[in-house]
């Protein structure tokens, strides 16, 4: 396990079409470390993608305006067969990689090692509307000043209960079927419930992690404090399409990242749609109880709409926009005839062997609702995949020696 790296790319063989390792910088010295049998790509969304990019994987032509190259420079061919014996498909080795000098990158020439357009595209997103909260006559949401107590503090660290004890502030998830659902049994709209809101703890934190402007600050101002809650609506399918895209061919420069959030104008119809709901939730008889209130305030630039309008709530979504990192495929799965997929079923990079991504990012469409639960079914079935491929392969090899 190597922590702490940077620059690191995909090494590919290109007279083999297959990825020999990685290399990377660490402590201010650079490693080739050569796979004993194959890479593995499970750096996200994001990352992911660029990786890839970086080692020459990706749109052609859009690799080749950064000047990319892969190529291979100082490797024999007995040193490849080592590595790779053709009965064998790979040899086994007594440890997992091998550091060695032998293999390097060049930037002397361009190489793309496979043009795959898909990757980095069809970026799918989680995204809704931020800055709905909702004030309450009684005490029942997390007040910084209430609960961080001693007493709190206390009954967290030794018993694991009390108020700290609440999952970050969302302890509600429902799942709603807008009116632009085909099936009303497969729910297109998700909303997360929290105790708390943009102003409970003062404008100290919270207000700063969104990254709010004063102008927008102060339109909350009078929040602070006080007792309230949230309600943050989004779609669960967006039709919306993102993508990632090198900014460069340095690996340590931040690729990036085009949302077209609500580019697809359903994506917005039903999240205005889904404000409206959380506005009759407001209205239930339980809400009453506890005094509940839609904190009306009108979001600067949104002053031209009539107050709480579909055009006004499409406007305060525009302005809020409150991003769920739920991200996915970005290096989709699909048949290789698919010039928008990247891995096949068994999460292999198609046209190079010995790679796989496993990550968020292989996903043919995101889920709908959280992906973390996705996520490690991913890591799992990816890894029982290996074994099962690695399994056969070795009594694969063992039959053609006898």
């Amino acid at each position: 396990m190597q922590t702490n790296i940077s620059k690191p790319q995909v090494l590919v063989d290109p007279a083999h079409d297959r990825a020999v390792g990685v290399s990377f910088r660490r402590a201010g010295r650079d490693y080739d470390v050569l796979a004993s049998k194959e890479v593995i790509v499970s750096a996200g969304v994001v990352e992911s993608p660029k990786l890839l990019m970086l080692s020459g994987i990706g749109p052609a032509d859009e690799l080749r305006r950064l000047g990319l190259s892969t190529c291979l420079k100082g490797a024999t061919e007995s040193k490849r067969t080592k590595l790779f014996d053709d009965d064998a498909q790979w040899t086994s080795s007594p440890s997992n990689f091998a550091l060695t000098s032998n293999y390097a990158l060049t930037s002397s020439q361009i190489h793309v090692s496979k043009d795959l357009p898909g990757v980095g595209k069809n970026m799918r997103s989680h995204v809704g509307a931020g800055g709905i909260y909702f004030t309450t006559s009684q005490p029942v949401g997390m007040s910084l000043f209430r609960d961080l107590t001693i007493r709190s503090l206390a009954s967290y660290a030794f018993r694991g209960g009390g108020q700290l004890n609440s999952p970050g502030g969302l302890e509600g998830i429902a799942f709603i079927s807008s009116n632009y659902s085909t099936d009303p049994t497969w729910p297109d709209v998700e909303i997360l419930f929290g105790s708390t809101h943009i102003a409970s703890d003062g404008g100290l934190v919270y207000r700063r992690l969104l990254n709010l402007t004063e102008e927008v600050w102060e339109t909350y101002r009078d929040l602070r404090w006080r007792d309230g809650f949230m309600m943050l609506p989004f779609p669960t399918r967006p039709k919306s399409r993102g993508q990632i895209r090198l900014r460069s061919a340095n690996p340590e420069e931040d690729p990036e990242i085009i949302g077209n959030y609500f580019k697809h104008p359903e994506d917005m119809q039903i999240t205005v749609d889904a404000i409206k709901f959380l506005m009759k939730i407001a209205e239930t008889p339980a809400m009453k109880e506890v005094g509940a209130e839609l904190y009306a305030h009108t979001l600067p630039g949104c002053e031209q709409h009539t107050r709480f309008s579909d055009a006004y709530w499409e406007c305060h979504t525009r302005h809020f926009t409150y991003l769920h990192w739920h991200d996915s495929s970005t290096c989709q799965m699909g048949p290789e005839y698919n010039p928008e997929t990247v891995v096949d079923s068994r999460l292999r990079v198609h046209g190079i062997n010995s790679l796989r991504v496993a990550d968020a990012s292989i996903m043919p469409e995101i889920v709908s609702g959280d992906t973390q639960a996705a996520c490690i079914m991913i890591g799992e079935k990816a890894a029982s995949m290996i074994k099962e491929d690695h399994q056969l392969l070795t009594a694969r090899s063992r039959l053609l020696r006898i």
